[in-house]
């Protein structure tokens, strides 16, 4: 769940026959919009094999009163991946699939894909959005547990690893 800067709405995902739907509560009125299609989304790895019961965290953030961004999975309906289990030695053979940042006027629905994630959705941890707080400007660190850290700058639209301090 996120709420918006000016502090009238809140955006978060639930569970849907065909994928997952973004609802908007507006605040004041209490009145849910669906502002887009169902989206789809990989439970990664450490949601898929400790918690089978919990719906996933989709990744989502307010970059301003109007905009969300958040996280959405592409998957392959022919090539397939193989990744490691919890388990040693066993290996399982999933969809092949991309994370992709995206962002959506929530007034209109035009939802924008900004950049893909590296690496497969099945074989990491699960990314997180942060804003930075100390650069101005429209800025968004994608975390990835296995992956590091990336920042999106999103008047540029240029993706680069994230600057760690020494």
């Amino acid at each position: 769940i996120s709420i918006s800067s000016d502090n009238k709405h809140l955006a978060f995902f639930t569970k849907d026959p065909n994928g997952y739907l973004l609802r908007i509560v507006d605040l004041e009125s209490g009145k849910v919009t669906y502002p887009i299609k169902p989206i789809q989304f990989i439970n990664t790895f450490s949601y898929a094999s400790y918690y089978k019961h919990r719906r996933p965290d989709i990744p989502i953030i307010w970059l301003d009163s109007q905009t969300v961004a958040f996280i959405r999975t592409e998957v392959s309906k022919d090539k397939t991946v193989q990744i490691e289990s919890d388990f040693p030695g066993e290996i399982k053979e999933l969809p092949a699939a991309e994370h992709i940042f995206s962002v959506v006027n929530i007034n209109t629905g035009k939802i924008e894909d900004i950049t893909k994630l590296p690496g497969n959705p099945n074989s990491y941890i699960g990314p997180k959005l942060m804003q930075d707080n100390i650069e101005p400007g429209p800025l968004v660190y994608i975390e990835q547990d296995s992956l590091g850290a990336f920042r999106i700058d999103l008047k540029k639209r240029t993706t680069k690893p994230k600057e760690t301090a020494p």
